[in-house]
């Protein structure tokens, strides 16, 4: 899913939220990922040519990674393709970012 909402709240001051979020699996066994993002924003008009944007960025990932099927004698394996190659309880993946902006724009 994927929220994205602004709103003016003054003559000079808008913000904007934009969210996402996905919990998918894919066609192999036990393998798939869970992420989700948030990140707010606010333009504020500092003065007649002045402009400030500030941000925040929350993003989450884990996931089983998965590096596909194997080959055997130059072409990929006669195994199911569902079938997963690797211990799932250590090929886990974790990505938590946080991340902040600040952009002070001027025009002389």
């Amino acid at each position: 899913g994927a929220l994205d909402v602004g709103q003016g709240l003054t003559d000079r001051v808008a913000v904007r939220l934009n969210a996402m979020g996905e919990d998918s699996r894919v066609f192999r066994d036990g393998v798939g990922f869970q992420r989700w993002g948030i990140n707010p924003t606010a333009t504020i008009a500092a003065g007649l040519n002045t402009t400030v944007r500030l941000g925040y960025e929350r993003f989450d990932d884990r996931r089983v990674v998965d590096r596909g099927i194997p080959s055997a004698a130059g072409r990929p394996s006669d195994a199911p393709i569902a079938r997963y190659f690797g211990d799932r309880d250590a090929s886990h993946s974790r990505l938590a970012a946080n991340v902040g902006t600040a952009v002070v724009e001027h025009q002389a």
